[in-house]
């Protein structure tokens, strides 16, 4: 597993400046030994909530 801390920096830039300023929702980062794919760099999981 090649995951440390300090690779971060990076995501939560990019997490910061989609939201431009506001709150970012909740979200957790796991690092994992391996991806599906060896080209991949992150893997990402979303749910979507649409109102009635």
């Amino acid at each position: 597993m090649n995951h440390t801390p300090d690779k971060l920096g990076p995501v939560l830039g990019e997490v910061g400046e989609f939201f431009g300023g506001a709150t970012p929702p909740p979200n957790t980062f796991i690092g994992v030994a391996a991806l599906a794919l060896p080209d991949f760099l992150v893997e990402i999981e979303a749910t979507a909530a649409v109102p009635e």
